[in-house]
This record gives C-alpha cells, structure tokens and sequence, in this order.
C-alpha cells in the first residue's frame, strides 16, 4: 500500500549456535530486526539471549526485540 513500509527480521527461539546466521549475514541480507526470548536459560541448548549476542546484534545496528516466556501453560492463560 502507498506510504507503507516493509521492514524485515527473523526471529528464532534458540540460542544461536555454530549454524546460526551471523550478524554480518543479517545485514547483507538486509534483515533489521531479529526476535529472541529473555529467559534464564542461556546454555547452548537453551533459548536466552545472551548479553555478547545482544551486544552484537545492537552494535550492528539490527534492533531486537524479546519474548518473555515461562511455560506452554502460562501463554494458554
């Protein structure tokens, strides 16, 4: 639509890992925005941000924006 801007991202649930793209992909991709979850679990098998990968993702200019999710049960509430 006239006046509208289309704005992309990527989101993804787990923590990055070796096969993740970079923030360098990202940018060269054109991606503005990524999507991640503020939770405790920051292992390699969990899905928390860490605070280097949201370091990164700000220093390159890519805005995040987080989720906040306990349980299956707490978003069906």
């Amino acid at each position: 639509r006239k006046g509208e801007v289309m704005i992309e991202g990527i989101d993804y649930s787990a923590t990055a890992y070796w096969d993740s793209p970079t923030v360098d992909t990202l940018r060269a991709q054109g991606l503005k925005f990524v999507g991640r979850y503020a939770v405790n679990d920051k292992s390699p098998s969990g899905r928390g941000i860490r605070p280097d990968e949201y370091q990164k993702f700000v220093e390159a200019g890519i805005d995040v924006f987080l989720y906040w999710q306990t349980t299956t049960q707490w978003m069906l509430d």
